[in-house]
């Protein structure tokens, strides 16, 4: 929050309805979000928390939660804002700066971020409130029980291997040999972590995240830097 003019925000950009659009929406919520009110009237709660499980669940750092915050929009539909993410292909832990490997697999799940929770009002607004949180936590139970969880996520990963196998073996301009491809599906490299090795070690520390047997925050200074 700064004020209620949108020049003040440099960094907002209007993607469509920019001839209609006075901005009002945004700055309200931004006021509420940061000043106190319902935030239920300004965000979509339970769209926004769904989105915040996958996205921590992925530990996908190349987002709002990293350390650029950055590649997602707001979408805004009756002066309720949601989240639309772009851009996941650095998720499974591969974009991981500002962290260790380590603090990629315990990133912390009620402190989502690299850097400070405070610097990332749209996660730490909505995971102060219990029930928001309480409804957060089962959403990532859900996901590592149902279309995260290894069985399904091996399905899918050789669903969609077995779809572009022979093209990125035939792909003149591939970045790594069908090789270190097939390699990556399950196997941790110094490149990447193996995709379905990297699903069992998170959903793992997630579910003893949420049982309370690991930490799942820290000290508000975000999880690569609260780890003691």
């Amino acid at each position: 929050w700064i004020d209620d003019d949108i020049s003040s925000y440099g960094a907002a950009e209007l993607k469509t309805n920019k001839k209609s659009s006075n901005n009002s929406a945004f700055i309200t919520m931004l006021d509420v979000l940061n000043n106190g009110g319902d935030i239920a009237s300004v965000i979509d709660v339970d769209a926004v928390l769904r989105y915040l499980a996958v996205s921590t669940a992925l530990s996908n750092l190349d987002s709002y939660q990293g350390a650029r915050a950055q590649n997602y929009y707001l979408y805004e539909v009756d002066g309720r804002f949601s989240v639309i993410p772009w851009d996941m292909n650095m998720s499974f832990g591969t974009y991981n700066i500002g962290c260790t490997d380590e603090q990629v697999f315990d990133f912390f799940i009620d402190e989502p971020t690299v850097g400070a929770l405070a610097t990332r009002p749209l996660i730490d607004k909505l995971l102060n409130v219990p029930n928001f949180k309480d409804m957060y936590h089962k959403h990532l139970q859900s996901l590592i029980q149902g279309d995260l969880s290894l069985s399904a996520m091996e399905a899918s990963i050789e669903a969609l291997a077995n779809m572009i196998r022979d093209d990125v073996e035939a792909d003149p301009t591939a970045f790594y040999t069908l090789a270190e491809f097939e390699q990556a599906l399950t196997t941790d490299s110094d490149v990447v972590f193996g995709l379905t090795s990297f699903v069992a070690t998170r959903n793992a520390r997630i579910q003893g995240q949420l049982d309370g047997v690991f930490k799942s925050s820290g000290s508000g200074e975000g999880s690569c830097f609260s780890q003691d």
